[in-house]
């Protein structure tokens, strides 16, 4: 009923229970610890793990890997695609063919020119105008890739995963995000989707600031105002005829949250 959900099973098969949604590292750490002597102790582990992790096969060279969304740019005429496990993004011409390959594909958060600069698997984009904006999902970052200048900068994000987004806003390089998953943007502001706290932040791009547009941090299915309604794990965003439409994954449904000048 929850994404993550880890559950626990003995090395006699028996299901010991569960967590529900990301745990808390320390406790989880712990509690294999423990379940790691009570087992060595009755004798029921048998020490053979090396057997079971046998070294992964190469994986086939292939163009894209993993690729988790596209954009298309009506003024450029080409497709963005975010190369998600080869840590890049691609764009494409109208035929499918890859015109550009942007980052190292190295993991990291580098800013830098298009062969240099670092990503860590890249989800959402949002393509106009020569400019592509990224949701940098496991760098908890949004970046923008300047087509003309041929360059990748950071425009919201510490780096490190954050909390809950604030409505008063904040600095876009001291606001600490949560998995953006996606990222649509409308009259000089970019909304992305906050997916570890399930709210929408938006950007203003002109203030260099972040706040809280939709969602209380709470994890449900509630309607009503934007900022006291729910979501879970929102991914999808698209902004047109003045509203901002979402995907709201773990609800299985699409909402529509509010109108975007609100």
């Amino acid at each position: 009923r929850a994404w993550p959900t880890l559950a626990f099973i003995g090395p006699d098969g028996n299901f010991l229970g569960q967590q529900a949604g990301e745990p808390n590292p320390e406790l989880l750490e712990t509690t294999v610890e423990k379940l790691l002597e009570d087992y060595k102790r009755q004798g029921l582990l048998e020490g053979n793990a090396a057997k079971l992790l046998q070294a992964p096969q190469t994986s086939a060279k292939t163009q894209l890997m993993f690729p988790g969304k596209i954009a298309y740019s009506s003024a450029d005429k080409e497709f963005a695609v975010a190369d998600s496990n080869h840590n890049q993004i691609v764009t494409t011409d109208l035929a499918g063919k890859i015109t550009r390959r942007i980052g190292s594909g190295k993991v990291g958060r580098k800013d830098d020119g298009f062969s240099h600069a670092e990503f860590f698997r890249p989800q959402g984009l949002c393509y106009q105008d020569g400019i592509v904006w990224v949701a940098d999902t496991e760098n908890h970052l949004i970046r923008k890739i300047n087509l003309t200048e041929k360059s990748v900068t950071t425009v919201a994000g510490t780096g490190l995963q954050g909390t809950f987004l604030e409505g008063r806003g904040a600095p876009a390089d001291k606001c600490a995000l949560s998995s953006p998953w996606d990222i649509s943007y409308a009259e000089g502001r970019l909304y992305f989707a906050n997916a570890g706290t399930h709210q929408i932040g938006v950007i203003h791009i002109e203030t260099d600031s972040v706040r809280n547009f939709a969602g209380s941090g709470r994890e449900g299915l509630i309607d009503g105002p934007r900022l006291s309604g729910a979501f879970a794990q929102p991914s999808g965003l698209s902004v047109g005829g003045g509203k901002l439409f979402l995907a709201d994954s773990e609800t299985t449904r699409r909402d529509l949250i509010a109108h975007y000048n609100t």
